[in-house]
């Protein structure tokens, strides 16, 4: 099953979350990346990681 969240502002329309099998994806991305800050010590670790996987 497949749901989303639509939130509007200034009159825009947009999808702000997408819940999975009743899993959303902003809490589990929210998740992953606590873990990683948590991990690396630092928010520059967080950042890191995602030029990392942006570069492929």
């Amino acid at each position: 099953m497949l749901d989303w969240r639509v939130d509007s502002k200034d009159g825009s329309y947009a999808i702000t979350d997408l819940v999975i099998e009743g899993v959303s994806m902003v809490i589990a991305q929210r998740e992953e990346f606590s873990a990683i800050v948590l991990e690396s010590g630092s928010l520059d670790g967080l950042l890191l990681r995602l030029q990392m996987r942006i570069a492929g």
